[in-house]
Order: C-alpha cells, then structure tokens, then sequence
C-alpha cells in the first residue's frame, strides 16, 4: 500500500452514506486500490478462488461458491467482512501479510451500506495472457518508406506531439561513442579527424563494419553479456571451493568467441543450457555450460537451483519466477506448481570437470561443464517453499510455465556416445597422459645422468630419484593397460580377452601404484633422518600413513587381484561438505535426461513472445543508457507496455529473421540518426521538453558515464600500454598490474576483485542486469591520485610528442592535440587561454630543477586535467 493510501485509510471518519455518489467514490478510491494490492490475485482474472471474483462491483455482488459476500440488509455481517476481519489468522483473509487496516473494514461497510454501488463502465482485469509480453512480437508497418525503421517509427511518435528531434552529434563525438559503444575502447586522433573531414553515411556504415568485425567487439559485448548472466570466478574459504567452479573462464572466452563468430542468441541459449545434451563430445561448446556451472553452490542443493531457476527466467524470459516458490505469483500466471516444474528440468544436473588436450592436473586447468549425473531425479513440491517438508505423494513432472501453451516442449532421453560419460575414453586424454608420463621419464633421466656423476650430490636424493623414475616408467604400461581395459569393458560384454585385458590392467595398476608409495615412503623416510626435534611428529606420521598405504595395497590385490584403478580424467563438483572421494569417481550415466535440450528449444521458438523482447531490451539499454521496459528483469503484468513498443516489437522480429544474429541489430541500431543525435538538450523545442523531459521518446541521445572497464581500458589505450591478447586464464588481483590486460580479464568474484574497477561501480557477483552509477569523492580521488592516472598521463604526453617531426612543437600545437586525444574535441578560446597560462605558470613558477608537486611534467600535469574533466568519463 503506498504512504499516500495509507494515510486516506487512516484517516478515514465512520460516517452514515446515503448517496450513491459517495458510495462509488469510497469504491473507487479507497476499497478498489486495495483490492488490487491484496486480494486481486486470488480472486481476479489471474485466479479466482472459490469462483469469486474482486475485481469489479458487479462481480463482489455477484458472490461466488458460497453465495453472496455482501449483505445490504446488515452491512456489518457481509461474508467479505467476516472473512477479511476473522480472529483465526488461518482463516482471516487474505492469507498473507498483515491484516487489512481497520480503515479499509469501515469503508466496506459503508460502501455497502450505500448500497454498493457500481462505477459505470468499470471493467474487470483483463485476461494475463493478453498482456502485451505475452503475445508473440509482430513487425509494424514502417510509416514512410525508405526511411530508417527506426527513425520512421520514432517520428510519429514525434509527430504526434509536435516534438522536433535534435541534430546529429559533433563528428568527433560520435565517433568516440560508436567506438566505445561497439569496442569499448576510444578512437584515437587520427580516426576521429579523418571521419570529420570525410563524413558521409557511406563513411559511418564502413567504420560501423570494421568495428563490429574488430575482435575487440567480442570483448566490449561480452562483458555486457556476463553482467546478465552473473558471471563469476569461483571463490569460497581457502581452497574449499564453494560457489561457482575453477577454470570458469572458459565460459568466458566461449562468450567473446561466440559474440565474434555472430553466433546465434538462439543457440548461445541452447549451447549455455544444454550443449552437453546436443553437442556432447565438442568440448569449445561445452565451454557455455559454464552459465550452469556459474550456479554451483557447495552446502545447499536447493538454494543452488532456486538461483539457477530465477536468473535463467530473469536473463532470458524476463520473468520473475522466484515468487512462485512459496505460493502462486501474485501478479503473473504462474503458479507455484509452475515454479517446481521447472525446477525439475534442472533437478539431474551435476557439474563437474573434465581434463583438456595437453593438461592432465584437474587443479592447473581442466574444463568445467553441466551434465545430468541423476536422469531420473524426482521433484517434489516444497510446501510453503520449505525444502524441509516436501510433498513426495506427487512428483512433478518438468515443464516451463504453463501459460504459454502455444508453445512445444518435448522431452527426449539422449543417448550419449561414449566418451561423454567415460571421459578417460577421449582421444586426447591417452595422448596427454602418454606424453605427460615420456617427458616426465626424459627428465628423471637426464637429471639423473647428469647428477649420478657426481659424488658431491646427496645420494640419498639419487636414491629417491631412482624410485621416482621406476614408477614413472612403470606408469606408461598403467596408462595403456587401464584405457584398453577401460574400453573393452564399456562396449563388450565379458569374455576371455576382456579377463585377460582386466587382469593385465589390475597387475600393471598394482606395480605403478606400489613403486609411487615406495618412492614416496624412501622421500618422507629420508625428510623424516633430516627433520629437527618439534617437527619429527608430523613426518613421523606421514611415513607411517605411507607405509600402512603400502600395506593396504598389497591386501586389496591379493583379495582382489582383478581390481584395478581406472585412469581418471574428470572429476565431479562436491554435491555436499559430505560427499568422500569415493564418490565423486562414480561412473557417469550414458544418457542425459533430455530436459535442458528441450528447455532451450522451448525458449528460443520464434513464437515465444519473451525471448527475442528480453534480448533487444539488453542491447537497447547497452547503446542508449536506459531501456525499453524497466526494470530488465521483469515483463510480467506488473510492467506496462513500454512507449516505443513498436520498434521494440520490430528489433524483435528482425533479430529472429536475421537468425538470431546480434550484430545486424547492433548496426540497425547505430546507423540511425536516433542513435547518431547529440547528448544536449540546448535549443531543444519547448514542445520536447514539456512533453518528454524524460527522454522517453528519444529527441536526443542520453549521456552515459563508462562502465569501470571502460574507464581503465580507455587509460591504457590512449596511452598505448594496452596489451590486447585475448582470451586465457582470469588475471589476480593481488600482484601488481604489470600486464596491461583488457580489464575483462581480471578475476572477479566476492574474494578477487580489482580495486580500482570496484570504485567505480563493477558488476555485482549477485546479480548485474544494469550497472548502478554512485557518485562518491573517493572516484575524483582515484582519478587525481592513483598510479595509473598519472603514469597514464605521463605516457600519454609521450604518445603526443612522438606523433610529430620536432618534439619541441609549440604549447598551443600540443593543447590542442591533447583535447582531441583525450576527449574528442578542439578546446575554446577560453580552454585554450586557460590552458597556455596553465602551462606557463608551471613551466615558470617553480624553483629550477624541480617538478611539480605530484612528480608529473608541465604537460603531462595538463593531461592530468584532461582525464579528471567529467567528459573523459561520460560518453556523450
């Protein structure tokens, strides 16, 4: 209820109503508005419990189940009165929430005692499924042929009010914000003058197309992408691994690569959320379960698919499922069966990680990927959303919400081939393992014939290293045993060969074993001669662990001489703090559940109404600072149809016709002059601004201040430090930035963040469909004060100088070039006044031989200034 109902309600006088006309009035402005709030969603055209519906008069005097709920002859004992002001919480009405104000009561009764009267023409909620997002995007006419569809659409908007669009933004300074918009890095001089001398649409649409094939495009729209889909490396405490997963950066170069590649958004959505289900031997597509793997919480299985549940709906439909998990969405037809039917599509699936070509420690790299390691896991309905008491009478069966019906979701066991689920059968794993077990032998050897030589070398070390070099040679015939084993007994069923390949298998498992515990137990037993007195204790037991080790080995094969250790070449994530090693080894099931596939076909039909709307949303907010519907996250009934819907609804269906491919959009949307205005609303018509101070209808193009990558990015670019290799494992945080590396890459997770992007308002770990934008003195200070600033600043006066034939150009020359390098623009008269007594009084009035107090040279200080200017940034 907000403030101003409230205080209507509480002010509300018992007074006796006679006239029609006052009835109607406490109707419509103090019951109605309530209804709305508190009791429309059981009892509107959502749902309609007991048949009785609120949402108009006409149907509150029509009762429901129970007969009539309002009595004109005793107004004070109306069912609906009874109901709304019951003494038993259970039975009171509605079931959530506070009870309804006393004030709210009073004004029943007297609405009843008017004798409920009816507003004329008052109409009841219309049907959920007719709301605007619901109903699947159609391309409007465009107005007038030939123009940009965007434009056309934009002027008769215009045109209805009267309003006269801004013209087009300097050229300079359009060429900054296309370039930071599509690359995410600035233009230097020399691109922005040679546009300005030559601009032409011709000229535009080629510099568009040289950006978007720019790789750097992959890495400018691959962070917008992983600020929507919560991108995060994994932390927890210590080494515990606890949210997200090791290595999930391979999720993020699959992201850039994709975004390169114009892959599909159809199938970045198919591949995220089943690629190991379609593709499940194409491990640079297994790379996208990473937005699965993302979810990964260690110590609750439950809060780990509620968060998979909600950000899946946010980031691609729009919706907010999550207020389904405890009782029916209150504004949405979605139920709360609807909630736990799609956590069941989600209900088998497992991460874990798999080894990759030429990597064979799961800890150093491997790949992190989804799978389904319980296919036939049930769901049940957790009662009051409580995990603690599920209702296990009626598993659910997996579905999306069941509002759009028009739409197919089929599911369909896969048969996996058998690599997929015996990863130690891939090609690459033999061959890594054979080469990591050769190199490791030419080592030992080599090392040994240099040190056997020579009698001042320990020999207690050559003892070991002997050892060391037994197990290793005796590890190459474990390898090829226990993969032909392997092998034989996934496709076969038993026979002779297949005993004497186990056999084989076992024996040369039991040899390798033995000879690394024996040279493990010589190299503790020899650390153990050499330890101090406090820390004899602990090798003591290390020696005796190993030994006892020993032992065990050699009872096990002869209970067991069958046995063997199959080669290892994924591991699967904890399920829980209590899960032993054991089983995180257990064989991987040969077929998947089939329930993501079908998810994501679900999603990306062309008839989905949501899909396509949700992802032009993203881009449109991306290109012009605010969005077409607000907030991102949420197209249910709540949010009403945004004022450009048409061309929303037309980005929609051409990104569909275009095969889902984001960069014609990109170049639609930046070729049109709604896109290309300038920023400033100065001698803008009267009409715009009295009706459209907000900007809605775009007569001009919004501001936008730089996201933190931009910021530090564009330092390192205008100054020539940055290093543009793409790609690779995240970046720490911790060691000095020595580098220069896209700020992409940077770890980022609760524990790893960098602290510079972190002031300036990073991507949230939690959730990032929209950057927020703080203003706080410790930004200025970062700006005036940090290491990069000023070393920047130095460079950049480099950068200048270099760029001509005499390094001793002239002050006013180089104010000049300083303007256009750092912020687009050629200064003022004033500017450059202020700037040639700037340069003037710090060349002069200074003691001789000394630098200005921060260190920086006469210029270099003016460049300072330059990048602290509010314009460095903005993007305008």
């Amino acid at each position: 209820m907000t403030l101003k109902s409230a205080i209507i309600l509480s002010s509300l006088l018992v007074l006796p109503v006679s006239l029609e006309g006052d009835g109607v009035e406490i109707y419509l402005q103090q019951i109605k508005p309530v209804l709305k709030a508190r009791c429309f969603a059981c009892h509107g055209a959502l749902k309609q419990k007991a048949k009785l519906r609120l949402d108009t008069a006409e149907a509150i005097q029509a009762g429901g189940n129970t007969g009539p709920v309002i009595n004109l002859i005793s107004p004070g004992k109306s069912l609906i009165l009874e109901r709304l002001s019951h003494e038993v919480p259970s039975e009171r009405m509605p079931p959530e929430g506070k009870p309804l104000h006393p004030g709210v009561l009073r004004a029943i009764e007297q609405w009843i005692q008017a004798g409920a009267p009816k507003p004329r023409g008052e109409t009841p909620e219309e049907d959920p499924r007719n709301h605007w997002a619901f109903v699947p995007p159609r391309k409007p006419l465009i107005p007038t042929m030939g123009k940009h569809p965007i434009d056309a659409l934009l002027e008769r908007q215009h045109g209805l009010l009267g309003m006269q669009p801004q013209g087009q933004a300097d050229p300079k300074l359009l060429m900054r914000r296309l370039f930071l918009d599509l690359v995410g890095l600035p233009p230097l001089p020399e691109q922005t003058r040679m546009f300005a001398e030559q601009a032409s649409p011709q000229n535009y649409d080629q510099i568009v197309q040289r950006l978007l094939a720019s790789p750097q495009y992959g890495e400018r729209w691959g962070r917008h992408w992983m600020d929507v889909w919560r991108y995060t490396d994994w932390f927890g405490l210590g080494n515990q691994l606890r949210y997200s997963q090791k290595h999930i950066w391979h999720w993020r170069d699959w992201i850039l690569d994709s975004l390169n590649q114009d892959k599909g958004y159809d199938q970045m959505i198919l591949e995220m959320l089943a690629a190991d289900e379609s593709y499940p031997l194409d491990q640079a597509r297994l790379r996208a379960t990473g937005f699965l793997a993302r979810n990964y919480f260690l110590f609750n299985r439950t809060t780990w698919l509620d968060k998979t549940i909600e950000h899946t709906s946010k980031a691609f439909l729009g919706l907010t499922m999550q207020c389904s998990k405890c009782h029916d969405h209150k504004y949405d037809p979605i139920s709360m069966k609807d909630y736990y039917q799609f956590r069941a599509i989600f209900e088998p699936h497992q991460i874990r990680t798999d080894m990759l070509p030429g990597e064979n420690n799961l800890e150093h790299d491997g790949l992190p990927r989804a799978f389904d390691m319980h296919p036939e896991a049930a769901t049940y309905i957790h009662s009051r959303g409580n995990e603690k008491t599920p209702d296990r009478s009626h598993p659910v069966p997996p579905a999306p919400p069941s509002f759009l019906k028009n739409l197919t979701f089929q599911v369909k066991s896969v048969r996996l081939p058998l690599a997929a689920y015996r990863p130690e059968l891939s090609p690459h794993v033999k061959t890594t393992l054979i080469q990591d077990a050769q190199g490791k032998i030419r080592l030992l050897s080599k090392r040994l014939e240099i040190l056997g030589d020579d009698p001042r070398h320990d020999p207690l070390e050559l003892q070991e290293m002997r050892l060391q070099l037994r197990a290793a040679r005796l590890q190459l015939p474990y390898i090829k045993a226990s993969l032909t084993a392997s092998r034989r007994l996934a496709i076969e069923h038993p026979s002779e060969l297949t005993e004497t390949l186990i056999l084989q298998a076992a024996e040369s498992a039991f040899a390798y074993e033995k000879a690394t515990l024996e040279w493990k137990s010589l190299q503790a037993e020899h650390a153990l001669s050499k330890a101090s007195q406090d820390k004899k204790g602990m090798l003591e037991q290390d020696f005796k662990r190993i030994k006892k080790s020993i032992s065990d080995l050699e009872k096990a094969f002869e209970s067991s001489p069958k046995k063997f250790t199959p080669v290892r070449a994924s591991i699967k994530a904890l399920e829980s703090p209590a899960e032993l090693p054991h089983d995180r080894h257990q064989p991987y099931p040969s077929h998947s559940s089939g329930r993501r596939l079908a998810l994501a076909r679900w999603i990306t039909q062309t008839q989905n109404p949501l899909t396509a709307r949700v992802a032009i949303n993203h881009i449109w907010k991306r290109h012009f600072g605010t969005p077409l519907v607000a907030p991102l996250t949420d197209f249910g009934r709540r949010t009403p149809a945004p004022a450009l819907q048409e061309v929303m609804d037309y980005l929609a269906v051409v990104l569909m016709e275009n095969h889902w491919r984001m960069k014609p959009i990109h170049r639609l949307i930046v070729t049109s002059k709604a896109y290309q205005r300038t920023s400033t609303s100065k001698n803008a018509m009267a009409s715009n601004l009295r009706h459209d101070p907000e900007n809605k209808l775009l007569w001009r193009q919004n501001p936008v201040r730089m996201e933190s990558q931009l910021i530090r990015d564009s330092l390192l670019h205008l100054s020539k430090q940055i290093n543009t290799r793409m790609g690779g494992a995240s970046i720490s945080t911790s060691l000095p930035d020595l580098n220069h590396r896209r700020s992409i890459y940077f770890k980022h997770s609760r524990d790893d963040f960098h602290p510079f992007l972190k002031l300036f308002d990073d991507a949230s770990i939690i959730a990032c469909y929209q950057r927020q934008e703080s203003i706080i003195p410790q930004q200025a200070l970062a700006m005036a004060n940090s290491q990069l600033a000023m070393d920047t600043a130095a460079q950049i006066v480099h950068v200048i100088e270099s760029a001509f034939p005499s390094p001793n150009q002239t002050n006013t020359l180089f104010i000049q070039e300083a303007f256009e390098h750092v912020l687009c623009w050629k200064p003022s008269q004033a500017e450059m006044e202020t700037s040639l007594q700037f340069l003037h009084e710090r060349t002069h009035d200074k003691p001789p031989g000394q630098a200005p107090g921060n260190g920086l040279s006469p210029r270099a200080c003016l460049v300072h200034a330059l990048l602290n200017h509010n314009d460095f940034i903005t993007i305008r």
